[in-house]
Order: structure tokens, then sequence, then C-alpha cells
């Protein structure tokens, strides 16, 4: 078993780099691509504290438009604030290999799977 980190479960968004400045793009649709109540919670406190509004990058479009894609409106979050965010631990995972051990050793220490009192 391992921390799970926020920066695991966000989406694979744009980075871009002015000078000695370093952005995350996020788009203002973002809350279509998130699929995570912690993950919400975080990328909302972002935009809230850091982000200005602007064009950024359409990354579907370059898939389909060619390299430089297309401008659309959405967030610049400094990276020094994403990575702080992203870096906090929300829970636990493992590798599937492991998930019937694990199980097995849970039932060992009795923990029952849906029992609010484990």
């Amino acid at each position: 078993m391992r921390d799970l980190y926020l920066e695991e479960l966000a989406p694979d968004w744009r980075c871009v780099r002015h000078g000695n400045h370093a952005w995350v793009e996020i788009p203002t649709d973002w809350r279509f691509h998130v699929h995570d109540e912690e993950l919400e919670r975080a990328i909302t406190e972002l935009v809230r504290d850091y982000a200005t509004i602007g064009s950024i990058r359409d990354d579907s479009a370059a898939r389909s438009l060619g390299e430089r894609g297309q401008l659309r409106s959405g967030y610049r979050v400094p990276i020094a604030a994403w990575q702080l965010i992203m870096h906090q631990a929300v829970g636990a995972t493992w590798s599937i290999s492991d998930d019937a051990a694990i199980r097995e050793r849970a039932r060992a220490l009795g923990y029952r799977e849906g029992d609010p009192h484990a």
C-alpha cells in the first residue's frame, strides 16, 4: 500500500512557461473532467485563490487541427501553487495483485466490507 495523491487523480492539463514563470492551464469547463470530490475541492481552491482568467490553448483542438490548435477561455494557475495542493495525500492505493492479500488481512483483523463500525 502507498499514499494516493491528488496529482494522480488530476487531468493532464497543459503547462506553459514564460520566462521565469510557469502555469498550469485549466479549462473553464474543468468540472466535466473531474470526478473526485477531493480533487474538485482542491481545484476550486486553486482557481479561487490563484487563477487569472484568459485564453489558453485547446488541447483537444490541437490534436485535430495541428500543434497550435485554437484558443479557448480558461484559467492559469501558478505551477508552484498547483504542486503544493496536488501533493496532498487523499487516500491509499495498492497494486491489484496485492488486493486479495490486503482483503484477507483486513478480514483477519475483524474488518468487514460495508460495516459502518469498522
